[in-house]
């Protein structure tokens, strides 16, 4: 990988800086960021090494590029693949590739062709991923959409990395939620139905505490229909009234889990594993989990409860897991959750959570600690939720009210492919306005139409020279024919490819990926409108044609990565 060829040269810098006692001989510097530069810069990798320097040994970075430059020419040798690195002021140093190495990995990119960037970076070591895990009283939103689009493609990234990957989805399937969903519906349908007059006391409580939204009318309808196949005959409101409210939450829930996952099967998304909160309960892993902080000093008694010592971690103050009436609290079981999970032997966790959830992360922890697992071992990605804009207004979204948006609605507005490129657009800590209009558009404007149809294009043109009899074959191609800038610019952005992923990985971010994909239809547009691919010269249209090759896998290969579609025909 390119980066990585900018990294050996560093340490080999490093080392000469440090024979030549400028950098004492046991420093460890901190490690240095590499980048792909601005457009308007004149290289294809920089590097702050020069920033580190400075500080670690406190001079100027003018002073320490005076040295640096003195040995850098010793560094770039015929085989290097860099022809030429220098410092650009304030503290960069830039780096440009040499055109063999450029054309060595285009040769490799279509020699490797879908494997290209495929590593074994992550040793098979076991990666559970938990996402949108909505509780089951309602259909997922367009919040849960962007979650749910951001754990998958991670999922299908570290795949691709070579970690053993694992999606789950944990169904909080008891609990006052649960509760108060079957008894909305049971009032629903006397209400509805049968057209009963409430009384204050249930008025009231549906005023306050009920669930709302049109989702509850086809709810009440399923649970009418079961109620009266179930007894054969006619649903009287005295049978209403004999049946618990966990018969119409089991029913809900139930309708509403064929709804969610119908909805993630349609947006691409496939999880290995369903568990449920009850099942915790069931296989006493919440009594377990318990007894194992009692025994590490990690639970207390105090005021009838059982609390969590979780500012021994950095929470602000220790929490409740055993309410004083003898029911568990939400975390006593996300802990035995959690610990059910490493004990499945995953030796990472990753959960993606909305970023209301912040305060959690500290807690959980500590508890990861307390039950004798590394805390580093659970790693959290908060995400923010999502805003709608149609004809530049924002569209009203109250969940309380049960006034949202659902990702069915958006899926069938806008489609699968654009709803996961837009929620990828940013990084999942940064807010995202989703617009509606744009993502509706067929046209360059709209980014992942402006990304298939650059792969469209590469497809057309291979159709084309078929039709007019061009043998395409990789071993007779001379390559250095490909001598425009804009040619070699191409090759330079599809040689990051693999770097991008590994950003991704290192910063638990699909974003690098839909920005990358971006930028690199951009400049096959360009160079498509530009150039002829296919001309008189046969041996310019082969190599071209290589390019065109190369540009059409990453752009099919970085597509599948973030599970949007590479079409063929637009």
């Amino acid at each position: 990988m390119i980066k990585e060829e900018i990294y050996t040269f560093i340490d080999q810098l490093i080392e000469q800086l440090k024979k030549e006692k400028i950098i004492p001989e046991n420093r460890k510097l901190p490690k240095p960021t590499v980048e792909i530069p601005p457009a308007h810069i004149s290289a294809d990798g920089s590097c702050n090494i020069v920033s580190i320097i400075s500080q670690e040994i406190d001079k100027p970075a003018v002073e320490i590029m005076e040295i640096t430059n003195k040995i850098i020419p010793s560094l770039i040798t015929p085989s290097s693949p860099f022809v030429k690195v220098e410092f650009m002021p304030p503290v960069f140093l830039n780096f440009s590739l040499a055109p063999e190495r450029v054309y060595q990995e285009l040769k490799t990119i279509l020699g490797q062709g879908k494997n290209y960037g495929k590593t074994n970076l992550g040793k098979r070591e076991k990666i559970l991923f938990e996402f949108v895990s909505a509780n089951p009283t309602g259909p997922l939103h367009v919040g849960h959409g962007r979650g749910a689009a951001i754990g998958d493609s991670l999922a299908r990234i570290f795949s691709f990395l070579g970690w053993e990957v694992k999606r789950e989805y944990y169904i909080n399937d008891i609990g006052n939620q649960i509760e108060n969903l079957g008894k909305t519906v049971k009032l629903r349908i006397k209400e509805f139905i049968f057209k009963k007059k409430l009384t204050p006391e249930e008025e009231e409580w549906l005023n306050n505490a009920a669930y709302r939204g049109e989702y509850i009318k086809d709810i009440i309808e399923m649970a009418t229909k079961i109620a009266r196949q179930e007894r054969a005959g006619v649903l009287t409101p005295a049978d209403i009234e004999k049946k618990p409210e966990s018969y119409f939450s089991k029913i809900a829930m139930e309708e509403n889990l064929e709804d969610i996952k119908k909805d993630l099967e349609d947006f691409s998304i496939k999880f290995d594993i369903w568990s449920t909160e009850s099942d915790l309960y069931q296989k006493k892993k919440v009594e377990e989990t318990i007894s194992q902080l009692k025994e590490k000093g990690y639970a207390y008694e105090k005021d009838n409860a059982l609390w969590f010592k979780s500012t021994l971690g950095n929470d602000e103050k220790d929490r409740v897991l055993i309410r004083a009436d003898g029911r568990p609290t939400y975390l006593a079981g996300d802990l035995a959750y959690h610990r059910d999970k490493l004990e499945r032997k995953f030796d990472r966790l990753i959960n993606l959570w909305g970023a209301d959830h912040h305060g959690y992360i500290a807690r959980m922890k500590t508890g990861i600690k307390a039950l004798g697992y590394k805390p580093e071992q659970l790693q959290i990605i908060l995400y923010q939720l999502v805003s709608l804009i149609r004809e530049g207004q924002p569209v009203a979204m109250s969940t309380r009210a049960g006034e949202f948006v659902t990702l069915r609605q958006l899926l069938d507005e806008v489609g699968k492919d654009a709803c996961r490129y837009f929620f990828l657009t940013r990084s999942p800590e940064a807010q995202l306005q989703f617009d509606l209009d744009l993502a509706k558009k067929q046209s360059p404007e709209n980014p992942v139409y402006y990304i298939q149809y650059a792969h469209t294009r590469a497809v057309s043109i291979f159709r084309q020279a078929e039709k007019e009899g061009i043998n395409y074959q990789l071993l007779t191609i001379n390559y250095q024919l490909l001598k425009e800038k804009s040619e070699l610019d191409l090759i330079k952005k599809l040689s990051f490819f693999p770097d991008i992923l590994v950003t991704c990985a290192e910063n638990l971010s699909p974003h690098n990926l839909a920005v990358y994909l971006l930028e690199l239809a951009n400049l096959f547009h360009r160079y498509y409108e530009k150039y002829r691919v296919i001309s008189e010269d046969r041996n310019l249209t082969l190599a071209r044609l290589s390019l065109v090759e190369a540009v059409r896998t990453i752009i099919r290969t970085g597509l599948d990565l973030i599970g949007v579609s590479a079409p063929e025909k637009m």
